[in-house]
């Protein structure tokens, strides 16, 4: 009988408690969503007040300076937002809150203005870039000046121009190419263009390790994971653990433009960062970041004329 009476205590027991799990998972459904809920609408009114700028990833380092002081003298926050043109294209296309966009070419901005989401009479050319050729920078390929903390490369390793007889076949051996992807990354487009046109591409077209972005380029061939890569001028410009071994012609690819312009629903300030990008100080940072100064016309941004 007292044996019977435990049972019954221990189900009364684990009843209960099978009761209050139960409730706690109800209650861990119900709060999280209202909990997810709230961040997202803080998140949503994170960047009111704030200018937003979408850019090209390439520009990343320029662009974070230049917004920053941008901001100082403005006495406004600036929110850069950086990735691949392709994404930032669609993240505005789904209403994502950009008032400002820059393009590593003309085919994103073009699929903004088609739909109406740019102010056409914003566009700029804020700059342009080259292509270049880059690998690993390993212990041989330079003597380091210890009295000055500079490094000089070798006399005898020179930059070469691409053209119809380099052997990347060679270069490449068991490996891959790294390059963007070249159904979406900019640069990933005009290594393509340049590649067929020298009459590389059938070398090449079963060795490329296509990557989501510049800057994803820039990783694989810094560690060693592919044993060459095409980015921008500028993105060669921000490593110390690659090495630049050639260079491709303008004449090679279209002419690398970074329009800008403002959004649709942008606010004055919008533009007026856009002009401020466009300024010479501006430019001089762009410069110095490996990046091409171009003529500021915005009826020629489709003519891509630097």
């Amino acid at each position: 009988m007292q044996l019977r009476i435990c049972q019954e205590n221990a189900n009364y027991l684990w009843q209960r408690w099978l009761i209050f799990f139960i409730v706690l998972v109800i209650l861990f459904i119900v709060l999280i969503p209202t909990s997810d809920n709230l961040h997202a609408e803080n998140k949503g009114h994170e960047n009111k007040g704030n200018l937003v700028v979408f850019a090209a990833i390439s520009m990343i380092n320029a662009l974070e300076n230049l917004a920053e002081q941008f901001s100082r003298s403005e006495g406004i926050k600036v929110v850069t937002v950086f990735a691949s043109s392709s994404r930032l294209a669609k993240q505005i296309q789904f209403g994502a809150p950009a008032h400002v966009f820059i393009s590593a070419n003309v085919k994103w901005m073009d699929s903004l203005l088609d739909k109406g989401l740019i102010e056409k009479n914003s566009l700029v050319k804020v700059v342009s870039n080259k292509l270049v050729l880059i690998k690993p920078f390993h212990e041989l390929d330079y003597a380091e000046n210890h009295e000055n903390n500079i490094i000089e490369f070798l006399p005898d390793k020179k930059i070469i121009y691409l053209d119809s007889e380099t052997n990347i076949f060679e270069m490449l051996g068991e490996k891959r190419l790294a390059i963007g992807n070249p159904d979406y990354v900019p640069a990933g487009m005009y290594a393509l263009e340049a590649l067929k046109k020298l009459g590389l591409w059938h070398e090449v077209a079963n060795k490329i390790a296509p990557m989501p972005n510049v800057r994803s380029v820039l990783s694989v061939v810094e560690r060693g994971e592919a044993p060459i890569g095409i980015v921008y001028n500028s993105d060669a410009k921000t490593s110390n653990k690659i090495k630049v071994i050639g260079e491709i012609s303008h004449n090679d690819h279209q002419n690398i433009i970074y329009p800008g312009a403002v959004t649709s629903d942008a606010p004055p300030i919008a533009h007026k960062f856009l002009k401020y990008l466009l300024g010479y100080e501006s430019q001089a940072i762009f410069s110095k970041n490996g990046f091409i100064i171009c003529s500021n016309n915005s009826s020629e941004v489709l003519e891509l004329k630097c």
